[in-house]
């Protein structure tokens, strides 16, 4: 699906990206034990729109629509080593603004999966992390997220209220 040495028709890249949201969505369903494709179909969507990070090269035009793709395996399947695959390939594909909303909305839920979202924003705000996530304005207004998120108290799932309250504790910040 990534474009590598000629553009295909987008109709063709959405089929192929459909087929593996498919089965990966029919492997969740199978006893974990018994699963053969499992997180391999969520790296190829990873790698079909992954975009290049500090100092990457990776050939070819990621597939735009890797992100959809990955949200909807995240919705979808009930194992949750499969969900928080699907999260974690988010801040590696294109569409980071979205990816970034779609973080927010899985870190105020009480999700089980809540608390590896606030991981995810946290490694987005982190001018250290080598993932292409947005540019240095783009990690700032992440930041400012977390921070917004633990001064209105909006993550309330335990796990995930514990690991907000951890950075935040480590950036210095402090509830009005």
């Amino acid at each position: 699906m990534r474009q590598v040495t000629k553009p295909q028709p987008r109709a063709k890249l959405d089929e192929l990206a459909d087929s593996l949201v498919a089965r990966e969505l029919a492997a969740a369903q199978i006893d974990p034990a018994a699963r053969v494709h499992g997180i391999s179909d969520i790296s190829e969507l990873v790698y079909a729109g992954q975009v290049a990070g500090q100092g990457d090269t990776i050939p070819g035009i990621p597939y735009d629509g890797a992100l959809e793709r990955l949200i909807r395996i995240y919705r979808e399947a009930k194992p949750l080593d499969v969900r928080l695959s699907a999260l974690g390939g988010l801040l590696d594909v294109a569409g980071h603004a979205q990816a970034i909303a779609f973080l927010r909305e899985v870190a105020i839920s009480a999700d089980p999966t809540a608390w590896y979202a606030v991981g995810q924003l946290e490694a987005a705000a982190d001018p250290a992390d080598a993932r292409p996530v947005g540019t240095v304005a783009d990690r700032r207004a992440v930041y400012d997220l977390l921070k917004a998120l633990f001064q209105q108290r909006l993550v309330s799932e335990p796990l995930a209220a514990d690991g907000l309250d951890l950075y935040a504790h480590n950036q210095g910040w402090t509830r009005p």
